[in-house]
């Protein structure tokens, strides 16, 4: 069951990673309380700190990323 849906969307690198600092794919949502909320709860699920939301007014904003490689140099598998 999905988590999230039905947010805004922006700084969506899913096609192309982006390499500005580190190579990434990256999406950063935008969501309200209620969404944060069950976000958190999920994190919460794995592990006891949860996740850094950043607060902008009554819009929650997180950044889902992924390395493009591996610590070791080897490229990270898609899922």
């Amino acid at each position: 069951m999905p988590v999230i849906k039905n947010c805004r969307v922006s700084w969506a690198s899913v096609q192309k990673p982006n390499t500005q600092f580190e190579a990434c794919w990256e999406v950063q949502v935008h969501l309200n309380k209620e969404q944060a909320d069950a976000l958190q709860a999920e994190a919460k699920a794995l592990h006891p700190k949860g996740i850094k939301l950043k607060q902008e007014g009554d819009d929650y904003t997180f950044r889902f990323r992924r390395k493009v490689e591996k610590a070791d140099g080897s490229p990270n598998q898609n899922l």
